[in-house]
């Protein structure tokens, strides 16, 4: 311990009437049978009653003293002694003093950090002893947040001071998170759009992490024709985030739905037939999943075309906005004009005009019938009849026609020839 020099006796001494002469008292401490100090009050001669205080003498440190008290006269032998026992105590706790508090971040790919830090220390009159009473030890791995480590310092007399410090860890990592491939996907059958089903991505993280979808439809959703950003967000209990993407890219495969009409017999009414535009009449007609309208349709040969007698195919195409297309065709059969006629071909064939429910054919000669069908005044056809072949007489039934006019077609492997008939 400290030497503590404030330790001393006030020894004070009172005359008795009888008492004369000079007198002196010795004082002798000793602590563990060994003399530690001594002290010689020399109070001359008495009169009535004298104070001394002992000097400081030997410094003492804590522990259990005796004390002998020696009464002498001068030049005489002792006259009276005595004892007691005095006890110095320590009092005062040491003093201690803790690292400061650290913060470091977490180690990586750890939810933590590895912490290496010094004891405390401390000073004190006495000896003492430092213990760590709470807390991880250093060189541990101390948790994300906030953590106290205490220390004690204890003396002999059991004083004792403690001290605490932090180690604050901080997570300053990001998570990681892998978004799926960018989707390539075709619109779903007869819909301009598709419907796209994907997986939430897995984040990982040092510690902990949530993903939610921060942008784009939903899973399970009708994505539109063309591309979709669909974004996920990972967040950890720090605040740190990771961000990623893909894109959902949905084409139109879809060819367009292109009617084109039956096919069609058309009678020249000049040298030429002047080819129609068969879209503008609608008789062509588009439909398409996500071009509405379909304006692109092209006409083969081109409207306006002058076209003599004969068998022509009538193509068309229709292309929608992203370039997928469809083909039709028809045959359109150019035939004589109304106005000419195969006299013989008829002076075999008397025919009952005007007509009713059935057309009666009676062949006059000798011919070959192979082709007989009856047509609306626009060269459309109404009713073919099969192959007749040698016959003096032809019934036709005409069920559920219309009164007006039509036109009676009678061909063979050399000739075509028409009539204009009416039904009552």
């Amino acid at each position: 311990c400290v030497e503590d020099t404030n330790v001393a006796l006030l020894a004070t001494v009172t005359r008795a009437p009888s008492c004369t002469g000079t007198f002196m008292y010795f004082f002798n401490w000793k602590k563990d049978g060994s003399d530690v100090r001594n002290f010689l009050a020399d109070f001359g001669v008495l009169d009535d009653q004298i104070t001394q205080t002992e000097p400081g003498g030997n410094p003492l440190t804590a522990g259990l003293y005796e004390v002998n008290i020696t009464e002498s006269w001068v030049g005489g032998t002792p006259t009276f002694s005595d004892s007691f026992l005095l006890e110095v105590q320590d009092v005062t706790a040491p003093v201690i003093n803790c690292p400061s508090n650290i913060t470091v971040s977490n180690d990586a790919g750890l939810c933590g950090a590895n912490v290496t830090y010094s004891n405390a220390t401390a000073t004190d009159d006495c000896a003492f002893s430092i213990a760590q009473t709470s807390g991880l030890p250093t060189g541990s791995v101390f948790p994300i947040g906030t953590s106290s480590v205490g220390f004690t310092a204890t003396d002999g007399a059991g004083n004792s001071s403690s001290c605490t410090f932090t180690i604050t860890v901080q997570d300053n990592e990001d998570p990681e998170l892998t978004c799926p491939s960018n989707i390539n996907i075709s619109t779903d059958p007869g819909s301009c759009e598709a419907v796209v089903i994907f997986s939430t991505p897995t984040a990982t993280d040092n510690c902990s992490a949530t993903t939610v979808q921060t942008s784009g439809l939903p899973s399970g959703s009708s994505f539109p024709l063309g591309s979709s950003t669909v974004q996920f967000t990972a967040t950890d209990p720090a605040g740190n985030t990771a961000v990623c993407s893909f894109n959902i890219i949905v084409s139109d495969g879809e060819n367009p739905e292109l009617t084109c009409p039956a096919n069609q017999e058309v009678l020249l009414t000049g040298n030429t037939y002047v080819l129609p535009d068969f879209v503008v009449s609608g008789d062509v007609t588009a439909t398409d999943n996500c071009t509405s309208p379909v304006d692109n349709i092209s006409q083969t040969p081109t409207p306006g075309t002058e076209l003599t007698a004969g068998v022509y195919t009538i193509s068309f195409m229709a292309i929608d906005d992203a370039g997928n297309d469809a083909e039709c065709s028809f045959e359109l059969s150019v035939v004589d004009d109304l106005g000419i006629t195969s006299e013989d071909l008829f002076e075999a064939v008397e025919i009952l005009n005007p007509f009713d429910n059935q057309l009666v054919l009676k062949i006059l000669e000798e011919i070959q019938i192979d082709r007989i069908r009856l047509l609306s005044l626009d060269a459309r056809l109404i009713i073919e009849w099969k192959k007749q072949g040698l016959s003096d007489e032809i019934r036709l039934d005409i069920p559920n026609l219309a009164r007006g006019n039509y036109v009676l077609e009678l061909g063979n492997s050399k000739k075509v020839a028409y009539r204009i008939l009416s039904r009552r």
